[in-house]
């Protein structure tokens, strides 16, 4: 077991106007493990209406772009700890169990609802 924190990643400077600038910014590299943690930090004064989704690209067929973590009208700093519901064999899930969320792709970052000039910076912590 390897633990490393990957990053600053960084969303880009939103476009547009008061609480509807946008903007996405991808990773330089593949990010491989098990996310344990995930670390924003709002620049410039990110209104309280910012949207950021933090997701896989989707680079590859047999794995789709996925949700890593979402924070809906948000603009404090601070760790974060994603994980995904465990399933039993037959799909249904299975209360309080929680899993890591395994990642093997490019990172996504979405910011939205911002004003302009408004970015993210994103710092993983894996276990690769």
């Amino acid at each position: 077991m390897t633990i490393g924190l990957k990053g600053p990643y960084n969303s880009g400077a939103a476009v547009g106007g008061a609480g509807a600038a946008t903007i996405q910014a991808n990773s330089d590299v593949i990010l491989r493990g098990q996310i344990l943690a995930v670390y924003f930090r709002y620049n410039d004064s990110c209104p309280g209406t910012t949207d950021f989704t933090l997701r896989t690209l989707g680079t590859d067929p047999f794995a789709p772009s996925y949700n890593i973590l979402v924070k809906a009208n948000a603009n404090t700093d601070g760790w974060f700890y994603p994980a995904k519901q465990q399933c039993d064999s037959t799909g249904g899930a299975i209360a309080n169990a929680y899993v890591p969320i395994v990642v093997e792709d490019y990172l996504n970052l979405l910011l939205a609802e911002a004003d302009s000039g408004c970015s993210v910076d994103v710092w993983i912590m894996l276990d690769y």
